[in-house]
This record gives C-alpha cells, structure tokens and sequence, in this order.
C-alpha cells in the first residue's frame, strides 16, 4: 500500500466517525453485476471518491491492482489504516486529476456514491483517454435517503423536505432524480447508451444506528452544524425519541437501495 503526496484537503473527514461506524456495504449483488459486465482484463480499477474505501476493499478481492482516489485527506487516512486493506491497494490522496496512469490502460472506473461531487465534464473526458476499449464507469448511488419502512418513511420524509431540504448541496440533486445521472453520462461521446439497474440493500438497525447513519449524510451534518450546541443535543434527543415511537422491537428495516450506472468505453 502506498499515498501520494499529502495535501490538506478535508471535505467529510470531520465526520470520520459516523462514516466508519454507520455506513453499510453494498450489497454483494452490485458488484457481481459490475464485474459481470466486464468483458476482457480485471487488471486495474480506480476507485474515485473512494471514502473510507468500503468498494475499493470489495474490487481488491477481483483486480490486480485498485488505485482509491480520495481528495478528504482524513477519509483517504482510514484507507491506508484500515489493517484488513490489501496489499494490491494504493491511495491517491488527492482528485481524479492527479491520475498518471497511461491511457487505453483501465478496466473499470468506479464512482460509489461520489460522481455528483465531481466535474463530470472533465471527468468523463479524462476516464473516456485512461479507460481501455469496452472498459467501464460505474455509478452507484443511494437516495437522498434511505427507504424506511412503513410510517418511518413518511416522518423522515417530512422532516428532509420541511428542513434538512434546506442544508442540501445542489449538486445532490442527482440523488433525487436519476435521469441527471443519465444525462451527465450521454454528455461525452465514445460511450455506450447507460445501462441503469438497482438493488435493494436491507438492514434492520436500531434507532441510534438510524441516526448515526443519518448524521453521516452531508446535508443532515450541515443542518446540525447551524444549531448551537445545546439546540444540537435537544434535536439528537428528540430525533430518536421519534424514531423509537416506529418500532416495538427497537429494531427497524431499512432499505439502503442502490442505483447503478454503466456505460462502455467504444
């Protein structure tokens, strides 16, 4: 394992702690389906926006070589700590420009839930010159939020339209409506036509882990930040009291659906 140079960029890493402990993987039927739709070499992939590199730990299991792209220097430091990492995978701390590897040279270009923060211009562009012929870009992303079940759902969904709407970056956007993610990727020319399927991903968690997940996502971690202290701990507290109202057992089932992107270098 190895980093590039460091630099200090610091984006979601001040949030370490609820992406380490509440984000789930994928569920294994996605990466089957990627890898299912590769034809020819499994020798390299980047992993871009690689996080705390839950889908770059999955790719090293398939390719030679994973190179994990994560500009959030603390994120891309859990990477390169985690002791169950293999060897055959190296951080890039830094964007997808800072990619030197040859062109007509990659298999697969991965994008987990991290396309929409990215120029997606330049980058299609720059992944259409390193990918091979037929290698692919994959776009996995989740919802604004995850599908709750039954009465669960509603309430999340008014409390995200009558307040954390109001937190969210636009470039989220893509998280709500799919087809932004269609057209993005017909926008550069040499691709096959999208590929789109999904994958339901069910846990059943308890209500604090419902919440830390929830503290995970950017525009819930935006919205806590504008409170004061105190007006944070009350909302916390009275979150979870709600949210343990939709369950008897303390348990609730939560579907962390997935969406996935494909399109094929000609």
């Amino acid at each position: 394992m190895k980093a590039s140079k460091e630099n200090k960029v610091l984006l979601f890493g001040d949030n370490l702690y609820n992406y380490e402990n509440y984000r789930p993987n994928y569920p294994e039927a996605l990466f089957a389906s990627i890898v299912g739709s590769l034809s020819g070499t499994t020798k390299t992939c980047i992993d871009v926006g690689a996080g705390t590199g839950i889908a770059s730990s999955v790719y090293a299991n398939t390719f030679d070589h994973v190179i994990a792209v994560e500009p959030d220097v603390l994120m891309a430091d859990s990477i390169l700590n985690n002791p169950n990492l293999k060897n055959n995978v190296s951080v890039i701390k830094g964007d997808f420009g800072e990619v030197k590897n040859e062109w007509n040279t990659i298999d697969l270009i991965n994008c987990s839930s991290s396309f929409h923060w990215l120029e997606e211009d330049s980058f299609l562009k720059k992944a259409k010159d390193l990918l091979r012929k037929e290698g692919l870009i994959c776009v996995n992303n989740v919802n604004i939020h995850p599908v709750f079940n039954g009465r669960l759902n509603d309430y999340i969904q008014e409390e995200f339209n009558a307040i954390w709407k109001n937190f969210m970056n636009e470039k989220l956007n893509d998280l709500i409506n799919k087809d932004l993610v269609v057209e993005k990727l017909k926008s550069v020319a040499g691709f096959t036509s999208p590929e789109t399927k999904s994958f339901n991903n069910l846990k059943k968690i308890s209500g604090a882990d419902l919440i830390g997940f929830i503290s995970s996502l950017s525009y819930f971690n935006t919205f806590l930040k504008s409170l004061e202290s105190e007006g944070r701990k009350s909302y916390l507290s009275d979150f979870l009291e709600r949210v343990e109202k939709f369950s008897d057992d303390g348990l609730h089932l939560v579907n962390f659906e997935v969406h996935l992107f494909l399109i094929k270098k000609l």
